[in-house]
C-alpha cells in the first residue's frame, strides 16, 4: 500500500508542475545530480502541459516529479537503488481526481459481499454461500445489486428469507440509494405497518398496498439509515476501519485526488475526524 500511495501521489504532481508553470522543458533541459527513486521510460505520457503535452518518460524523486521529457536522457537519473519501470509504448497518465463521490459512506456501505450480478438467483446464490461461510457473522451484509433485476416496486423480504430466515440481512444497492432487508432486519429496526416513512414522498419504506407492511425494499439514503443504525450503530471506529480498507483502491484506479460529496450515514464530525486523523498519521 505504501508504495501505491507514493506512486500515485508522484503522478499526481505532474498536474500541479505542468499546470503551475510551463516548467517541462526545464526540466527536461537541467538533470539532477541525484538519482531517482523511480524512472518511467518508453512510453506515452500525456503531461496536460500545452506546450510539451507528450513526453517519453518520467523520473520521480520522493513525491516530486524531476524530469519529463525523453528516454535517452532519463537514464542521467537512475541510480543503484532506482526503481526503472518500462511502459513498453504504454501511456502514463496524471492522477486522475474524483469529483463526487462518498469515500467514508461509499466504504460503510459496500460492506459485505459482492452482488453484480446478472440475475436474481446469482444474486441470492452469493448471499446465501457468503452467509455459510461465515456462521459467526451475526449481521449479512452485501453490495452492488442492480435494479433492472426487479421490478418497480423492487426486491423482496421474502427473497431473503427464502434463504436466510434467522439472521437479519442488508444489502444496498450498486447506486448507494436504495436497500433491500429481509423480515428479521425489519423487525430489529422496529419497522411496522404504522411506521412513518423517513421523508415521505421521496425516503419511504415500499409497502405491500393491501397489508401495508414493508416489503423489504428501502427507498433512498435515510430509511436505509434507519434500518442500518439499528441493526448494526455504525461507530466512528467501524467507520474509519472500513474506510482505510477502500483506500488503496484509489491508487491502484488511479486516483489521487477526491471531493467528498458527504458524510451521510456518519455524520460531518466524525467524518472530519476521521480525515484528520488520517492526515496526522501521514
Amino acid at each position: 500500500m505504501e508504495s501505491l500511495i507514493r506512486l500515485a501521489r508522484a503522478l499526481f504532481t505532474i498536474v500541479s508542475m505542468m499546470l503551475a508553470t510551463p516548467a517541462t522543458q526545464a526540466l527536461a533541459d537541467s538533470p539532477s545530480n541525484t538519482a531517482a527513486d523511480m524512472l518511467f521510460t518508453n512510453g506515452k505520457v500525456y503531461t496536460v502541459n500545452e506546450a510539451q503535452p507528450w513526453a517519453e518518460a518520467v523520473a520521480v524523486e520522493g513525491n516530486k516529479i524531476i524530469y519529463v521529457g525523453s528516454s535517452s536522457t532519463t537514464k542521467k537519473y537512475a541510480g543503484k537503488n532506482t526503481r526503472i519501470i518500462d511502459l513498453d509504448g504504454k501511456m502514463l497518465l496524471p492522477g486522475f481526481i474524483e469529483g463526487h463521490i462518498h469515500p467514508i459512506t461509499g466504504a460503510i456501505a459496500s460492506v459485505g459481499v459482492d452482488l453484480q450480478f446478472d440475475t436474481i438467483e446469482e444474486v441470492l446464490g452469493a448471499v446465501k454461500k457468503y452467509a455459510d461461510a461465515n456462521p459467526e457473522m451475526e449481521i449479512i451484509r452485501g453490495f452492488g445489486w442492480r435494479y433492472p433485476l426487479f421490478p418497480v416496486t423492487g426486491p423482496t423480504k421474502e427473497q431473503l428469507d427464502s434463504i436466510i430466515p434467522d439472521r437479519p440481512v442488508y444489502l444496498i444497492a450498486i447506486d448507494a440509494h436504495s436497500g433491500w432487508a429481509n423480515s428479521m432486519a425489519l423487525k430489529m429496526a422496529g419497522v411496522t405497518t404504522d411506521t412513518p416513512d423517513p421523508q415521505p414522498g421521496f425516503s419511504h419504506y415500499q409497502r405491500d398496498p393491501k397489508t401495508k407492511e414493508a416489503t423489504g425494499y428501502l427507498v433512498e439514503v435515510p430509511a436505509m439509515i434507519e434500518v442500518l443504525s439499528d441493526i448494526q450503530p455504525q461507530t466512528k471506529q467501524r467507520a474509519a476501519e472500513e474506510f482505510e480498507k477502500l483506500l488503496p483502491q484509489f491508487p491502484a484506479a488511479g486516483i489521487t485526488s477526491v471531493f467528498d460529496a458527504g458524510l451521510g450515514g456518519i455524520g460531518e464530525e466524525y467524518g472530519f475526524q476521521i480525515y484528520t486523523e488520517l492526515e496526522k498519521r501521514g
